[in-house]
């Protein structure tokens, strides 16, 4: 049985001023039966920073972060994946909180998702964005 793998990505530079650390050494995590050769990487922003991220039940780290994720070669995503961003609180007068996102094998993959306590926000290749 093959299985197609879930990557993260170690480490981008978004200005020579301002970098953006992904994370240490690559963690791959395995979500299931589909093969194939093509990728997109998406890009885990959150507002506060340093929300922890779940994929698929997983913990893979922290904001930000990037996915390398499994795509067709049309660019829909080769499997459904759940992606969570559990915002944990800073003391007794908040409340932890989790917002979520399924990308579903029918969408195309967004490029962002941008994560906050009120909301998630899909940003595309395209230049478009919606909430989802």
């Amino acid at each position: 049985m093959s299985v197609a793998c879930l990557s993260l990505v170690g480490c981008k530079t978004t200005s020579s001023s301002n970098p953006v650390a992904w994370g240490n050494a690559p963690v791959t995590v395995g979500i299931g039966g589909v093969q194939t050769d093509h990728y997109a990487i998406i890009e885990i922003f959150s507002e506060p920073r340093d929300a922890m991220v779940v994929v698929n039940r997983v913990p893979v780290g922290i904001t930000p972060r990037q996915l390398k994720l499994p795509v067709t070669d049309q660019g829909f995503l080769a499997e459904t994946i759940s992606i969570d961003v559990r915002f944990v609180a800073r003391d007794v007068t908040e409340a932890s909180i989790t917002q979520s996102t399924t990308l579903y094998n029918t969408d195309r993959a967004p490029t962002r998702l941008e994560f906050s306590r009120e909301k998630v926000r899909r940003h595309f290749e395209n230049g478009t964005a919606n909430d989802g």
